[in-house]
């Protein structure tokens, strides 16, 4: 009598340790799967908030440049004409490659 109830609490133990390491593994694979989520929600947001960002950029120079093409702009002049958007962006090129043209020595 002893023999078997002490085979049934070696069959128990065995039992319940074999479920622990189901339950273990079961953990795991959740734990995992929920990383695998995070990281890609969180790569897709990243890559939403690169595209508002460069669709911002390309708003504010498309309002930057429709204003240099307003007829109503008097301010800017090149050559005692009014100065066009594309004419403004040529010389701020031209500044920031070579410098302010007045600004330090002169080839004359």
């Amino acid at each position: 009598m002893q023999a078997q109830i002490t085979a049934e609490r070696e069959k128990r133990a065995v039992i319940a340790t074999s479920e622990g390491k189901r339950q273990e593994q079961i953990n795991v694979a959740i734990g995992a799967r929920e990383a695998a989520i995070a990281k890609s929600e969180g790569e897709k947001q990243a890559e939403i908030n690169i595209a508002q960002g460069e669709a911002q950029a390309t708003l504010i120079n498309a309002e930057a440049n429709a204003i240099g093409h307003s007829p109503d702009r008097r301010g800017d002049r090149v050559a005692g004409r009014p100065a066009s958007g594309a004419t403004c962006r040529i010389a701020e090129h031209y500044i920031n490659a070579f410098g302010h043209p007045r600004a330090g020595p002169t080839t004359r």
